[in-house]
């Protein structure tokens, strides 16, 4: 019983992956409902054969590059992880998604640098990158980050709190 219930799913994943190789779906929400609703475990090769596919066919869609890179090593699919914020430049959730996976700390300060480029005016990559940087250059990160996100209190408080506080008069 149990075996003609993995041979049906078997069956039914056949016929899916061939509809798909027949036809080129360029539609979100059809990769939406066949992750979602397949119930596909994470961390499957089918799983992530899907999810590479639907990236292909819609390089532009935020929730599968989101999907993309949750379910992959950043050391392994570097390169096929950074093309997605090639795609989306200004796309917040995948830099932090990516940033976050960085193990190297010199290649988070470059993808901290490179996001911030591409999105001057977010004060949660700024604190990030705040947290990031060599200790000298603190103060001048820091009077850059209030220059892109004046209105961020807490830029506001580290400037305070730092011994160059004297320096923030000049604002």
């Amino acid at each position: 019983r149990n075996l003609t219930f993995k041979n049906k799913t078997y069956q039914l994943s056949s016929k899916i992956i061939k509809n798909i190789f027949q036809r080129n779906y360029k539609n979100e929400s059809f990769w939406k409902i066949l992750l979602e609703n397949y119930k596909f475990k994470p961390n499957n090769n089918l799983y992530l054969f899907l999810i590479s596919l639907g990236v292909e066919n819609c390089p532009n869609s935020e929730y599968l590059w989101i999907k993309y890179i949750e379910n992959l090593s950043y050391n392994l699919y570097k390169f096929n992880i950074l093309k997605s914020v090639k795609l989306l430049p200004t796309n917040y959730k995948i830099w932090k998604l990516i940033i976050d996976k960085c193990s190297d700390e010199k290649e988070k300060q470059k993808l901290l640098l490179k996001s911030l480029k591409n999105i001057p005016y977010n004060n949660t990559l700024w604190r990030l990158f705040i947290k990031h940087i060599n200790v000298q250059l603190y103060p001048i990160v820091l009077h850059k980050a209030i220059g892109c996100c004046p209105n961020d209190l807490e830029l506001w408080r580290l400037l305070i709190s730092t011994k160059n506080y004297f320096e923030s008069k000049k604002f």
